[in-house]
């Protein structure tokens, strides 16, 4: 984009009918010009710019006494607001994106927000998004470092909604609503499909493809289970247990109580829940259930939960 400002001093100075005050403002706009917006990494582009507006315009004769001159002929103003023009062009067009994040922090209720595409995310208790503000470019790309998330996607023919989880796995879709967990610290990703249909795809190429009411679990580099059937809805804060060993039970409760959870992984390694978590239930309800079904009595110090045999 062209500054009126830059043309209106060009134009006088190529007529010769600048101001002593024009001129100095000339001289702060030449001496800022590649550095203005200059997006990281690409300064030799700027360095080059700004070259070649010395060369349009003949260049910096003396400098003195905090004084400069400015020698120039007709066309150096014409020539000055093309690459002036196209410099602004530049910088928009290499500006990095704003990067917008969206935290639910552990422990607190869950967060319903609206995408740039009208499309909307559930993110669960511990769970954290990314994506461009606005979806700059049409890209309609979301990243899925950490936590539970459900997605409702608005139709589109032509840019597919993307999810990319921390492990690389990318969940492409063109209008459906569907839920995506990936704790770091575990090794599965989940996806599951309420409506509409999904593909999924890893670094190597496609993983599978899901429709309504199917789910699939991924794990070093390939599937590792396929379910069907209705699973609950991840908008209202509920949560399945399934076949769930000890270290599956330690993430959510990280996250959803805001709780470190203490157990010995030699004796627990075949322990397995399968219950449904509601959503309003609280820390002492879901570990009464957890002794319920396995046995094990819990206790509580601080923020440590401790599951031990006695």
């Amino acid at each position: 984009m062209e500054d009126p400002r830059i043309q209106e001093l060009l134009d006088k100075h190529a007529a010769n009918a600048c101001t002593p005050e024009e001129l100095a403002e000339l001289h702060r706009w030449y001496d800022g010009f590649p550095q203005r917006g200059t997006p990281e990494g690409k300064a030799v582009a700027g360095r080059e710019m700004k070259q070649a507006v010395f060369d349009a315009i003949g260049g910096t004769v003396a400098v003195s006494a905090r004084r400069r001159a400015i020698r120039t002929w007709s066309a150096a103003a014409a020539a000055v607001a093309m690459l002036a023009g196209g410099w602004w062009m530049f910088r928009q067009q290499h500006v990095s994106p704003v990067i917008v994040e969206v935290r639910v922090p552990a422990g607190d209720s869950s967060r319903n927000i609206q995408l740039p595409d009208g499309s909307r995310a559930w993110l669960a208790a511990g769970s954290t998004i990314r994506y461009r503000e606005g979806f700059a470019g049409g890209d309609r790309h979301v990243e899925l470092p950490d936590g539970q998330v459900f997605f409702e996607v608005g139709p589109s023919t032509e840019k597919p909604f993307r999810v990319i989880t921390g492990k690389g796995l990318e969940v492409k879709v063109l209008g459906t609503g569907f839920t995506v967990t990936s704790w770091p610290e575990l090794p599965q990703t989940d996806v599951y499909v309420a409506s509409g249909a999904v593909q999924v795809s890893d670094s190597a190429g496609v993983v599978g493809v899901l429709r309504a009411k199917e789910g699939l679990g991924y794990e070093r580099g390939k599937p590792v289970h396929k379910t069907t059937g209705d699973q609950p809805d991840p908008r209202s804060g509920t949560y399945q247990l399934k076949e769930a060993d000890f270290a599956t039970v330690a993430a959510l409760v990280k996250r959803r109580f805001g709780l470190e959870l203490r157990y010995d992984p030699k004796t627990m390694r075949e322990v397995r829940f399968n219950a449904i978590v509601e959503g309003g239930m609280t820390a002492p309800q879901f570990f009464d259930m957890l002794q319920l079904l396995s046995g094990i009595p819990w206790k509580q110090e601080g923020n440590t939960v401790s599951f031990f045999n006695s």
